[in-house]
């Protein structure tokens, strides 16, 4: 994933549980991508574009085969699954016990 793709992913996030706004909704999605600097429409596009769904599709089918079930889920390297917008501060703790993470003091 790429360090925008990343940013988009947990501005998303925090949108949805830290704002309590709809991410399905093609304009809240439009108006967090037009805060980042990044052109709503094409990317809009691409998000939906037939290759994107199967990319999804797949995606769908390993998160199952994981176990992985809530939303957000995180699930480490080795197996740890962390789900839930409750749980992650544990995630952060957990990536900042192993080195992973370095924390900010928030």
């Amino acid at each position: 994933m790429s360090r925008r793709h990343g940013l988009i992913a947990r501005v998303r996030i925090y949108t949805e549980f830290g704002q309590g706004r709809s991410i399905d909704d093609a304009s809240v999605l439009a108006d967090v991508l037009w805060h980042l600097n990044v052109a709503p429409e094409p990317t809009l596009a691409a998000a939906t574009s037939d290759d994107n769904k199967l990319k999804l599709r797949a995606q769908t089918e390993q998160a199952q085969q994981l176990g992985v079930f809530g939303a957000p889920t995180l699930t480490t390297a080795d197996g740890e699954l962390f789900w839930g917008n409750d749980r992650l501060y544990q995630t952060v703790g957990w990536l900042t016990l192993w080195g992973i993470h370095e924390s900010r003091g928030e």
